[in-house]
């Protein structure tokens, strides 16, 4: 959720009605859209190592002027305990023993292309425990040169890292992360079964752990842990998908999630018409609002991208089996058509509260507010330099995390809560990713954005008052802090 809109984007946003909801399918819609992470995940910075030869001065310089950043975002729990990613698994190679090579299933396929029907001898079992070096003897035509030759293959193989390997007295230390919410998850992360059935979270295909000798919220005692076999698992982008040329994966303009868009940046779609696989049932007049997306006529298949043959004898490229369309009435960054029968190919979608909406405001664009319009603001602070810049731009307007953290609930106490109202989090609540729960001193929970607890001002009292936004309260000569709209 930190990409910025495009300045065609803000130009339309500028131009549209000051509340007016901008258009989002409810959860339970898209409850089939994986999340870009499991509920119950959320981030916590680190520092990188610092460069060699830059000094402390140096350092904070460089992030007060906003051109380096030291900080890295990990994932971590619910209570904010760092979690690991374990990877023990040595990389396959014929000095792996028989048994790990065959449960393998890119491993197992090389040894029987090599050595047909091998993997399914009954004789195998009890050769498991061994390496195919110790059987050579054994295997007509396992030659040095053939070993040398299956060594270059299975370098190629990643181990099954994504298996529960920590059990037992291991689990103990390293307790396993797992599933307790069946909203799916997409991306890097997926799902492994334990040996005792429980389902455990794994990204890039390793297990996820927490971590049993961390005391608090930051720690991170197990990083490097023996040998380098635990890592903190790091927030970093999905690794790209194949797509035909001029496709892309962005934004929505409400930032509810990531969806398929042409060259152009216009939004892609399907039709619930069209239900047979790789065949679009919009011809004639339909093609006139929902115009096909284009395919070159030898276009093959990449990826989960198939070409569907028209009727009209052009290509059409199509996802998962379903031809792609713009609407004729959208505009970059802007889509108007979703509706029962038309939807936008969402690749993952975002966690939002369920009390909270994003609506387009006529000055800010895009901002946070509750479920019935009213403005949600961030208190932030801004320190003059030299360099100047301003909390005016939305850049700066969305806050830095690590400012909001050392900020806090400590940002609006007392005489302040008369004037400013907490975003509640209900009994219930979890947090995910940027969106997490602080609690405040009589004990209440409240929701936080980007490390930044939420509130509404008691003036505002309809969609599209920002009475509070730009309110200044100055704390020494150089630092003030301010309230600001929350954008997405």
């Amino acid at each position: 959720m930190r990409l910025l809109l495009s300045a065609t984007v803000a130009a339309v946003a500028l131009l549209a009605a000051g509340g007016a909801a901008l258009a989002a399918k409810t959860e339970s819609s898209r409850a089939s859209i994986p999340l870009a992470m499991p509920i119950g995940v959320t981030f916590a910075q680190v520092r990188a190592p610092i460069p060699a030869g830059m000094t402390p001065d140096q350092v904070a310089m460089a992030e007060q002027l906003g051109g380096m950043s030291f900080n890295v975002d990990i994932y971590a729990d619910v209570k904010g305990m760092t979690l690991y990613t374990y990877d023990p698994a040595p990389k396959i190679s014929t000095n792996s023993d028989i048994g790990t090579l065959v449960d393998n299933a890119a491993a197992k396929a090389i040894l029987d292309k090599h050595f047909p029907g091998m993997t399914n001898n009954p004789a195998i079992g009890a050769a498991k425990a061994m390496t195919l070096r110790a059987v050579k003897q054994f295997i007509p035509g396992l030659t040095d040169e053939k070993l040398a030759a299956l060594d270059d293959e299975l370098a190629t193989v990643p181990p099954n890292a994504g298996a529960a390997w920590c059990l037992d007295e291991c689990a103990k230390t390293w307790p396993p992360f797992l599933v307790t919410d069946a909203t799916p998850a997409g991306g890097r992360w997926s799902v492994v079964t334990r040996p005792d059935g429980k389902k455990q979270w794994a990204i890039d295909g390793k297990a996820v752990h927490s971590y049993s000798k961390d005391e608090k919220a930051g720690d991170a005692k197990g990083n490097k842990a023996e040998g380098a076999k635990w890592m903190q698992a790091v927030r970093k982008a999905d690794a790209p998908i194949p797509m035909p040329n001029g496709l892309k994966i962005t934004e929505t303009m409400n930032f509810d999630g990531k969806v398929l868009v042409n060259a152009d940046g216009k939004t892609l779609y399907t039709s619930a018409n069209d239900t047979k696989p790789n065949m679009s049932a919009c011809n004639t007049e339909c093609t006139r609002t929902w115009e096909p997306l284009s395919a070159p006529r030898l276009a093959v298949p990449i990826g989960d991208f198939t070409v569907a043959d028209r009727p009209d004898g052009m290509k059409q490229w199509a996802f998962k089996g379903k031809p792609l369309y713009t609407y004729v009435h959208d505009t970059p960054g802007l889509a108007k058509g979703e509706d029962a029968k038309w939807h936008q190919v969402m690749m993952v979608r975002y966690y939002v509260p369920g009390d909270v909406v994003v609506r387009d405001h006529a000055k800010y664009g895009p901002m946070l507010t509750t479920s019935n319009g009213i403005t949600l603001y961030a208190r932030d602070a801004h320190r003059f330099t030299l360099a100047g810049g301003s909390h005016d731009d939305r850049v700066a307007m969305r806050g830095k995390p690590s400012t909001g953290a050392k900020i806090g609930v400590n940002g609006c106490v007392d005489e302040c809560l008369k004037e400013f109202k907490p975003l509640a989090a209900g009994p219930n609540a979890a947090p995910w990713g940027d969106w997490n729960i602080v609690t405040r001193p009589d004990g209440s929970r409240q929701w936080s954005y980007r490390n930044y607890p939420l509130y509404t001002y008691v003036a505002d009292k309809k969609p599209g008052d920002t009475i509070a936004h730009d309110m200044y309260e100055l704390t020494d000569g150089t630092t003030g802090l301010f309230w600001r709209v929350a954008l997405p």
